[in-house]
């Protein structure tokens, strides 16, 4: 049965990744959440800004054969309802930092719980 999730990769050869020397027998993964919180594409990676993602960087709703199902819908939702909400309740924001707890997930970097303030 294929393995759910990011799956470990061994080095084969000395490499450098990202500044960082690996050696042959290091252990390597790729997780699609540190895509969307990439330094070198984002000015603050970790700001909560609905409005500074380009699309085209983004990568919640993975490629190829890791594409998600519900991405249609979900983008639908981006599309109509999230609008639709700001336009109902344009006093709508993020609470303070404080009020926000991430998912202690290794491979999601969503929200636990993340407070609004109309």
């Amino acid at each position: 049965m294929p393995r759910a999730g990011p799956v470990p990769h061994t080095v084969t050869r000395p490499t450098e990744l990202g500044g960082r020397h690996l050696a042959p027998g290091d252990r390597v993964m790729v997780h699609w959440g540190s895509a969307n919180r990439d330094a070198d594409v984002f000015d603050d990676p970790d700001a909560f800004d609905l409005r500074s993602r380009p699309g085209r960087h983004q990568m919640a709703f993975g490629r190829g054969v890791h594409a998600c199902l519900g991405a249609a819908l979900a983008r639908l939702q981006l599309r109509i309802a999230i609008p639709l909400l700001f336009d109902r309740l344009p006093a709508l924001r993020p609470g303070p930092a404080g009020s926000r707890t991430r998912e202690r997930l290794v491979i999601a970097r969503g929200f636990e719980e993340l407070h609004l303030h109309w």
